[in-house]
C-alpha cells in the first residue's frame, strides 16, 4: 500500500511529482486546500524538491528508445552523446557556464503519530488521506505517484553516500528501510557549521527573516534565475524543505499581536512598531475572514566537493535569498538536525522545540512558499534532449500533441538553427525514424553523405518523373474509405495550382476539377495509370457534353488549356511523364531544389508534388514510426495563389501517419510576409509546437503589437533573454498552447565536428576518410585537432 511506518511511531506516505514550471492561483489554492484538510493531530507535512544529480532514468529511457536503431553510426552517436550529458552532471561545461546537468524531484511527505498497537488502522487512515491528497492535487494540475521504497533508498542513498557508486533496484523488503541506505565505510562527522558526508561538505541554512510579501514568482527564483544569468545559479546538489506542523498556532498569534498593537513607542522606533501593528493587524482580519495558521520554515541543505566551493555556493545562495527579501542564517552546532529533519519524514515532534525555526503563517502562505516550481522539463517522450536554465534535462517529441505533430523554427543568422535541424535530425533516424529534407541552399548535404543518406538534386537534366496521380489506383478509391477522403483532396489542391499558379481558381474550378479526377480515376482500364493526359481529356470529355446539351462552359476548356504545360508536349511534361519513378528507399532523403531558381513556377510545383509524394509515402508506410518532413527556408517559395488550401491538407493529413512537417525561416515575421502571408498563415495555425532561437527584439515587438505572435508579458518577456553563446549553446523558446519553457542545446565535442561545415574540418574529415579511417574514428581525431574554446 506504500505506506510507511517510521522509528517516531509515526505513520505516513511519500508523494513525488514534477516541479510545475509556473504556479497560478488554481494550484496555490489546491496546495492551500490540501493543507486545510482534516489531518490527525500532531501531523508533519514536508514539501521537498532535490536537485539529484542523477539522471538514469531519463537516460535509460533515451536509449531504450534507441534498441531498435540500425545504424551503428548514429545508435553509437546516442551513447557518446548521453555519455556527455551524465558527465556534466557535477558540473558545467565552462566556469562561466557552471550549472550543471540534472533532475529535479519534488515530494511531499505527510505522518501523523500512531502506536505500533493502532498500526492497521494508522496505515488505513494514512491511506484514505494520501487518495485524498492525490485527488485534490489532481484538480490543480499536479500529478503525483507513490515513491516506492526502492525509490526512496536510491534517493536517499545519494544524499548519505555521494562519493559512492549506487546499482538501482536493491531492496530487502525484510529488513527496515533505514539499515539499507548508509554504506558501511561512509563517515559522518560533525562540524561547528556544517558536515563531512562521505567525504563531502555538507550545510545547512534556514531564513532568519521571511520576505512579509510572498508571492509563487518570488518562491520560485529561491531555486535560481530563471531569465539567463548562469552566475545566479545553486550548482551543487541541494534540497530545499518546507517543514509544516499541523497544529492550531493561532492563539499563539493573537497573543503576540494583542501584546504588540497595546504598545507605545517612542518617536524614534514609532515607524517600525506601526509596521509591526498593521501585519498583526492584516493577521486578526485574516482570523476573522477563517485563515487558519499553522507552523513551519523554510530549510537548505548544500552539498560540495570542498570549502573553497562551499564558500563560493554560499555566497550564491545568500545573495540569491537575499534578492528575495530573505536573510538566511548558518545552522551553527545544529547542522545534522537540520540536516536530517530536511530529508523525508526527517522531522520529528519532540525535536520541533528544540530547533526553534518553527514560524506561524497562514496555509495560504505557506502554500506560496512550497518548493514546488521548477524548470519545465518538456513533453514526456525522450525524442530529442534539451537543458534547462537551472540545468534540468528536458525531453521532447513532435508527437507529444493532442492537435498535431508540426513545428515552426524560426532563428536569426547565426543563432544556432543549423545545429540544431542536425540534432533533431539525427534524434529521429536514432529511434527509427525516417526523415524528409526539402532544401534550397545544399545546407544538409555534408550531414547527408556523412549519414548515407539518399541525397537528390532536382534540375532541368533530372531524369524523374514526379507523377504522383501514378501512385493511386480505382480499385484503392473503392476500396479504401481513407484514401478516397483524403488523397483526391490533397490531389486537387495541387492541380488547382498547377493550373492557375498566379490567381485563385474559383469555387467551380475547384469542384470540376475534383470531380474530373475521380471520373477519370474511375475510367482507368486495368493496367493504365493516371496522368495529366487523362484528365485533360477528362475535362473535354465533359466540355464536349456541355456543348452537345446547348450550354458550353469554357471554363472547362480553359482549365484542360492550363495544364497542358504538364503534358508530353509541354514544356513542364517531362516531369509527369510515365508512372512516378522517384523512390525514397533510405530513412534520410534530402531533396535539393537550389538548380530550379531561374524557373520559379515550376519550382514550387516540384516542391508541392515532393510534398504529395511524401504524403503518399507515409500513407503507405508504418504508422508507428515517426516521420518528419523539414521544408528549410524552401517553404518561402510556396507563394501560389491555391497553396494555402494545398499546404493545411498535408499539414493536417501527416499526424494520421506519424508524421511532423518542420517549418524553418529566420524570423517569426517571415510567416506573415505580403507575398505569402496566406501560406504563413494555414503553417502557424496547423503546428502546434514553436521553436524560437534569438529573434531580434524588433521582430519580437512587432509580432506581438500586431498578434502575428500570441504571448503574454511574461513569455514576451522570457522571449526576448533567448540568447546563442557561440561554441558553448544555443538557447531555444518551446511554446504551444498549453506550456512554454526555454532549454539549451549543449553538443559534446563529437557531435560540434558532426554539424560542423567549416572548410578545415570538413577537408580534415575527408583525408582521414581517405587514409581508411572510420566515419566514427576521424569525428574523434577532428575534435581532438579542432578544440572549441570554453
Amino acid at each position: 500500500r506504500s505506506i510507511y511506518y517510521n522509528a517516531d511511531n509515526t505513520v505516513g506516505f511519500i508523494l513525488e511529482f514534477v516541479p510545475l514550471p509556473m504556479v497560478g492561483e488554481n494550484t496555490i489554492q489546491v496546495v492551500q486546500a490540501v493543507l486545510d484538510m482534516d489531518w490527525p493531530k500532531g501531523t508533519i507535512i514536508q514539501f521537498i524538491q532535490y536537485a539529484d544529480p542523477c539522471m538514469a532514468p531519463i537516460l535509460d529511457q533515451y536509449m531504450a528508445w534507441r534498441e531498435k536503431c540500425t545504424n551503428p553510426f548514429i545508435k553509437k552517436w546516442s551513447q557518446t552523446y548521453c555519455q556527455f550529458l551524465q558527465s556534466h552532471s557535477a558540473e558545467g561545461i565552462s566556469r562561466d557556464c557552471p550549472v550543471p546537468f540534472r533532475n529535479f524531484r519534488v515530494f511531499m511527505t505527510a505522518k501523523f503519530p500512531c502506536p505500533v498497537e493502532k498500526l492497521e488502522d494508522g496505515m488505513r487512515n494514512a491511506a484514505r488521506l494520501r487518495e485524498s491528497v492525490v485527488g485534490t492535487l489532481k484538480t490543480g494540475g499536479i500529478y503525483s505517484s507513490d515513491l516506492l521504497p526502492a525509490q526512496l533508498i536510491s534517493m536517499m542513498h545519494r544524499v548519505f553516500n555521494p562519493s559512492h557508486n549506487y546499482i538501482e533496484g536493491f531492496y530487502d523488503p525484510d529488513a527496515e528501510i533505514r539499515t539499507q541506505i548508509i554504506e558501511a565505510d561512509t563517515e559522518i562527522l560533525k562540524k561547528k557549521d556544517h558536515l563531512l558526508v562521505d567525504g563531502k561538505i555538507v550545510k545547512t541554512k534556514t531564513p532568519k527573516i521571511y520576505n512579509n510579501t510572498i508571492t509563487s514568482y518570488a518562491t520560485m527564483l529561491l531555486r535560481g534565475d530563471i531569465h539567463g544569468s548562469d552566475l545566479m545559479q545553486i550548482n551543487c546538489p541541494f534540497i530545499m524543505t518546507l517543514n509544516l506542523y499541523l497544529v492550531d498556532a493561532k492563539k499563539g498569534v493573537e497573543r503576540k499581536a494583542n501584546i504588540v498593537l497595546a504598545q507605545k513607542a517612542m518617536e524614534s522606533i514609532a515607524p517600525k512598531l506601526k509596521k509591526k501593528q498593521d501585519e498583526f493587524r492584516m493577521v486578526l482580519n485574516h482570523f476573522e475572514e477563517g485563515a487558519k495558521y499553522i507552523l513551519g520554515y523554510l530549510s537548505l541543505v548544500l552539498c560540495e566537493d570542498s570549502e573553497e566551493e562551499m564558500e563560493r555556493t554560499d555566497a550564491v545562495v545568500e545573495g540569491i535569498f537575499a534578492q528575495g527579501g530573505y536573510k538566511l542564517q548558518n545552522d551553527i552546532f545544529i547542522t545534522l538536525p537540520i540536516f536530517l529533519s530536511s530529508l523525508p519524514f526527517g522531522l520529528y515532534e519532540k525535536a520541533i522545540g528544540d530547533l526553534k525555526r518553527l514560524k506561524p503563517a497562514s496555509t495560504e502562505t505557506f502554500a506560496l512558499l512550497a518548493p514546488i516550481q521548477g524548470d519545465w522539463r518538456g513533453t514526456p517522450g525522450p525524442a530529442t534532449l534539451f537543458i534547462g536554465r537551472r540545468g534540468q534535462l528536458m525531453t521532447l517529441d513532435f508527437r507529444d500533441s493532442q492537435t498535431n505533430y508540426n513545428a515552426l523554427i524560426a532563428a536569426q543568422s547565426g543563432g544556432g538553427k543549423s545545429f540544431l535541424m542536425n540534432y533533431i535530425i539525427m534524434s529521429y533516424l536514432s529511434i527509427g525514424g525516417e526523415v524528409y529534407v526539402l532544401d534550397i541552399g545544399r545546407s544538409y548535404e555534408k550531414i547527408c553523405q556523412m549519414l548515407g543518406g539518399q541525397y537528390v538534386v532536382f534540375n532541368r537534366e533530372s531524369n524523374v518523373s514526379l507523377n504522383v496521380f501514378s501512385t493511386i489506383t480505382p480499385e484503392m478509391l473503392t476500396e479504401d474509405q481513407e484514401a478516397l477522403e483524403s488523397n483526391p483532396t490533397l490531389y486537387t489542391r495541387l492541380l488547382c495550382q498547377m493550373a492557375r499558379p498566379k490567381e485563385k481558381v474559383t469555387d467551380f474550378e475547384s469542384r470540376a476539377l475534383a470531380d474530373v479526377l475521380l471520373e477519370a480515376y474511375a475510367n482507368l482500364r486495368p493496367g493504365e495509370i493516371m496522368s495529366i493526359e487523362k484528365i485533360i481529356s477528362t475535362l473535354n470529355r465533359r466540355a464536349e457534353k456541355a456543348l452537345e446539351k446547348g450550354a458550353p462552359d469554357m471554363r472547362l476548356t480553359d482549365l484542360a488549356l492550363m495544364l497542358k504545360q504538364y503534358t508530353g508536349s509541354g514544356i513542364s511534361g517531362k516531369w509527369f511523364k510515365g508512372p512516378l519513378n522517384i523512390d525514397f528507399h533510405n530513412p534520410f532523403v534530402v531533396l535539393e531544389l537550389e538548380d530550379l531558381n531561374p524557373l520559379p513556377e515550376l519550382r514550387e510545383v516540384v516542391l508541392l508534388l515532393l510534398i504529395s509524394i511524401i504524403d503518399q509515402k507515409l500513407y503507405f508506410s508504418d504508422r508507428s514510426v515517426p516521420k518528419l518532413i523539414v521544408i528549410d527556408e524552401a517553404w518561402d517559395l510556396l507563394g501560389g495563389a491555391n497553396t494555402a488550401q494545398f499546404i493545411e491538407t498535408g499539414y493536417r493529413r501527416a499526424r494520421k501517419y506519424g508524421g511532423s512537417f518542420v517549418t524553418i525561416t529566420q524570423s517569426i515575421m517571415d510567416f506573415h510576409k505580403e507575398s505569402n502571408a496566406e501560406v504563413g498563415r494555414a503553417i502557424v495555425q496547423n503546428s502546434a509546437f514553436l521553436l524560437l532561437l534569438s529573434q531580434k527584439k524588433e521582430d519580437i515587438e512587432r509580432a506581438v503589437s500586431e498578434k502575428k505572435l500570441i504571448l503574454s508579458d511574461f513569455e514576451k518577456k522570457f522571449l526576448e533573454t533567448v540568447r546563442t553563446i557561440q561554441g558553448k549553446y544555443s538557447e531555444i523558446f518551446f511554446k504551444s498552447d498549453e506550456w512554454f519553457g526555454i532549454g539549451r542545446l549543449f553538443v559534446d565535442d563529437f557531435t560540434y565536428i558532426l554539424f560542423n561545415t567549416h572548410p578545415l574540418v570538413m577537408q580534415f574529415l575527408d583525408d582521414k576518410l581517405a587514409d581508411g579511417y572510420g566515419l566514427y574514428d576521424a569525428i574523434v581525431e577532428a575534435s581532438q585537432n579542432f578544440r572549441r574554446e570554453y
